[in-house]
């Protein structure tokens, strides 16, 4: 299976809204946690048969990775976007400008 989805930009210090309640301020502060997220996309994996996991992917560069308010992310969800210029896209699509292209391969679980 393949998918294709928008990649946006990092958030930028004073972009992103800051945690919106005093508890989620006191867990990032406990926890030494930015109220940042690192560049991401989030995957819902929806195939008949096999369980439905929702997750996201982090981009390996990205700032906040090991600070980020959801406790930081997991090493495996980390990976390497790469740019591509504009054209053709690898699902068949087109676009006029350069894009970030990441590939994962996800392993389906069959239903119990």
């Amino acid at each position: 299976m393949q998918a294709s989805t928008a990649a946006t930009a990092p958030h930028q210090k004073g972009t992103s809204p800051p945690p919106r309640c005093a508890q989620q301020r006191l867990a990032a502060v406990a926890v030494a946690a930015s109220h940042y997220r690192p560049a991401h996309v989030h995957c819902l994996i929806d195939e008949p048969g096999y369980l439905r996991p929702i997750t996201h992917l982090f981009r390996e560069s990205s700032e906040y990775l090991d600070s980020a308010v959801v406790f930081g992310t997991k090493e495996a969800l980390v990976v390497r976007f790469t740019e591509r210029p504009a054209g053709r896209t690898p699902d068949g699509g087109s676009l006029a400008r350069p894009y970030p292209h990441a590939q994962y391969d996800f392993v389906p679980q069959p239903c119990d």
